[in-house]
C-alpha cells in the first residue's frame, strides 16, 4: 500500500512516498518545497483554499503517485498545550483538568476550532504524567480533505506533525536508558525526551538554527548519562553537537548512525537507495506507528466507509455474462464461423485487393523494424543516477570552503545546492567550478544571481547535473 505522507510546517512542506510492507516502511522518495513568505507570518487570516492549493500543486509537482494521504499540521497551523497531572487521579479529575487546558487553549478561537486531539504520555517528575492538547480550525480542515478528495486522494489522516515526530522516535527510544531526540531545522526545534523506552516530554519550540541562543532552550534536559540524537535538516551541524557536548551529554550523534538498528523497520529503496547519508533529513519526513496515530487524528472518529462501487460491479456482472455466452456457443456456430473466415481470407487472394495487401506487407515491415528499434533501445546500458560519488566530490573540492545551508536531489534536474562563501573565498571557488565544466564530466551552473549577505559573506545557490557520456543513455 503506497502512501504520501506531507507535513505542513512553518515554512515548508514536506513529503514523502512510503511502501508498507508487512512491518517495514520503504522510503522511495522525499521532496520539500517552500511556503510563499505571506505564510510564514500570521496564519490566522490564510485562506484555506490558499493553503489548499499549495499542497496540492505540491503533491502534483514531486510526481508521487499513491491513493492515501496522511496530513500532518506544523506549528503555525495547529493550536498545542501541555499541562501535567498526578499518575494516580481519578478520571473524573483527569478530565476535569483536561476541559480546562482546552478552555485555555481554546479561549480566542470561537466557534472555528475542529476536534481536539488529546496526547498523553509518562512523565519523571514526582509521579506526573504530562499530557498535550491539539486542535486545528474547522474550515482549514475541512477545505483540506475536501481539496485533496476532488483529485482523487483518500485522506486517512490529518493531525500533528509533532505527535508524528514522538512516534517516529519511539523508535530510537532504547538505544540508551534516557535519550533526546531533536529535530534541527532552520527556524525551529522539536524535542521528544525518553526515560527506559518511554516517552517523558514532548515540546518544540521556533528559532531554530538560525538563531544559535535558541538551542539553549534543550540544555535543561541534558545530563551526563543521556545520548542525543539529531535528525532534520540541520543535524549536522557542528555547534549543535558542541553544544550537547559542553553541556555534559554521554554522546551526540545523527540518526544516520543508529540505522543499523532501524533496518527491521525502515529501509530505504527507490532513488534514496543506498542514500544513508541523507537518513537525518529523511527520519523527519517520515511517520511510524500508524495505527496509533490514526487514534489521534483530526478527522471525526468514525471511520468513512468506501461507497459500493455500482459501475464497476455492474461491468463485472456484464463481463461474466458474455464469457457464459461465449463458452455455450455452439460446436457448430464455431465452424460456421471459420467457414466464413475461409471465404474471407480466399476473397482477399483476389487481384481487386492487391494494393490492400501491399499496404498490409508494408504495416507488417514497420512493426518488425520498430520492434527490433526497441529492443536496441533496451540492450543500451543506463546512466546510473547515483549522485553519492557527485556530493564527495564537490564537498571536497567546489565547496571545500563553503557552508552548505541546503542540498536535495530533484529528479531531472541533479542536485541543488545554496551555501554561503567568503569572499576571499570567490576566486578559488569560480576557478574550482570552470575546471569541473571542463571535464564535461559533471555541468555546474547557478541558477539565480549572488546575494552579497554583507560582512563579506555571499550566498550562491548552484545546480550540479551530471553528463551522460557517449553509448549511455541519460
Amino acid at each position: 500500500m503506497d502512501t504520501i505522507v506531507v507535513k505542513i510546517e512553518s515554512t515548508y512542506i514536506s513529503l514523502a512516498l512510503i511502501k508498507d510492507e508487512k512491518k517495514e516502511r520503504r522510503i522511495v522518495s522525499t521532496r520539500r518545497t517552500s511556503l510563499p513568505d505571506d505564510l510564514s507570518g500570521d496564519t490566522d487570516e490564510i485562506q484555506p483554499e490558499y493553503l489548499t492549493a499549495l499542497v496540492i500543486n505540491a503533491i502534483k509537482k514531486s510526481e508521487m503517485h499513491a491513493a492515501n494521504i496522511d496530513l500532518y499540521f506544523g506549528a503555525a497551523f495547529e493550536l498545542f498545550s501541555e499541562y501535567r497531572f498526578s499518575k494516580t487521579a481519578a478520571v473524573s479529575v483527569k478530565r476535569k483538568r483536561e476541559n480546562q487546558e482546552e478552555q485555555i487553549l481554546l479561549a480566542d478561537t470561537g466557534p472555528v476550532s475542529y476536534r481536539k486531539i488529546h496526547y498523553t504520555y509518562e512523565g519523571e517528575e514526582g509521579g506526573l504524567s504530562a499530557s498535550a492538547v491539539f486542535a486545528a480550525k474547522t474550515d482549514l480542515c475541512e477545505k483540506l480533505v475536501s481539496g485533496l478528495e476532488r483529485e482523487g486522494y483518500n485522506v486517512r489522516i490529518l493531525s500533528s506533525s509533532l505527535i508524528a515526530f514522538a512516534e517516529t522516535a519511539k523508535t530510537l527510544s532504547e538505544t540508551a536508558p534516557r535519550v533526546l531526540v531533536i529535530e534541527a531545522e532552520k527556524k525551529e526545534y522539536k524535542l521528544a525526551l525518553f526515560t527506559e523506552g518511554k516517552l517523558a516530554r514532548l515540546s518544540r519550540f521556533s528559532g531554530g538554527t538560525d538563531i544559535p541562543s535558541s538551542a539553549e532552550m534543550f540544555l535543561p534536559y541534558i545530563t551526563d548519562e543521556i545520548k542525543v540524537v539529531f535528525c532534520g535538516f540541520k543535524s549536522q551541524e557542528v555547534q549543535l553537537r558542541e553544544l550537547v557536548k559542553n553541556a555534559g551529554a554521554a554522546a551526540a550523534d545523527s540518526v544516520d548512525l543508529t540505522m543499523a538498528d532501524l533496518d527491521s523497520e525502515i529501509s530505504l529503496s527507490g532513488e534514496l537507495a543506498y542514500q544513508d547519508k541523507f537518513f537525518p533529513r529523511i527520519f523527519s519526513a517520515i511517520t511510524m506507528n500508524e495505527g496509533n496515530t490514526k487514534k489521534m487524528s483530526y478527522l471525526p472518529e468514525k471511520q468513512r466507509e468506501q461507497k459500493t462501487n455500482v459501475p464497476l460491479i455492474t461491468i463485472c456482472i456484464a463481463s461474466f455474462l458474455v464469457a457464459l455466452f461465449i463458452c455455450a456457443i455452439p460446436p457448430l456456430t464455431l465452424m460456421s464461423a471459420e467457414r466464413e473466415h475461409s471465404e474471407n481470407k480466399a476473397r482477399f487472394e483476389d487481384h481487386l485487393f492487391a494494393a490492400a495487401r501491399e499496404k498490409l506487407k508494408i504495416y507488417r515491415l514497420f512493426v518488425s523494424e520498430y520492434t527490433e528499434i526497441l529492443e536496441a533501445e533496451n540492450a543500451v546500458p543506463k546512466r546510473d543516477l547515483s549522485y553519492a560519488a557527485v556530493i564527495d566530490e564537490v564537498r571536497g573540492g567546489l565547496l571545500s570552503a563553503a557552508e552548505i545551508d541546503e542540498m536535495f536531489y530533484e529528479k531531472n534536474n541533479g542536485l541543488f545546492i545554496d551555501c554561503k562563501i567568503s569572499e576571499g573565498d570567490l576566486e578559488s571557488f569560480d576557478l574550482a567550478k570552470s575546471v569541473i565544466n571542463k571535464k564535461g564530466e559533471m555541468t555546474v551552473y547557478e541558477p539565480t544571481e549572488r546575494t552579497d549577505l554583507g560582512e563579506g559573506i555571499w550566498r550562491i545557490q548552484i545546480r550540479v547535473t551530471q553528463t551522460p557520456v557517449p553509448g549511455e543513455a541519460p
